[in-house]
């Protein structure tokens, strides 16, 4: 069963681009990219939930992309900015 769009036109029914914006998820389907196995971030239950959610989309045919925060780029900044500044 794949899913359907309401605004389809005379070349067919083109699949719905849906963007999942969440803090966290524990892995993506295979086929979404190159990435898909080395993206994980949890903190608690609300990423197996959005893992499901996306996984499920997917697999029903939505053209489907996740947006995360940078969490490693935010991490080594405050680090940094911890070191330099109370650990001296």
């Amino acid at each position: 069963m794949g899913l359907n769009n309401n605004s389809s036109n005379s070349r067919g029914a083109r699949k719905p681009r849906i963007l999942v914006v969440t803090p966290e998820i524990t892995y993506l389907p295979a086929g979404m990219g190159n990435l898909a196995q080395a993206t994980n971030a949890k903190a608690g239950g609300l990423a197996d939930v959005s893992a499901s959610l996306v996984s499920a989309l997917f697999e029903l045919g939505a053209d489907v992309h996740v947006a995360l925060p940078h969490y490693r780029r935010m991490f080594h900044m405050d680090v940094g900015r911890l070191i330099s500044n109370e650990l001296r």
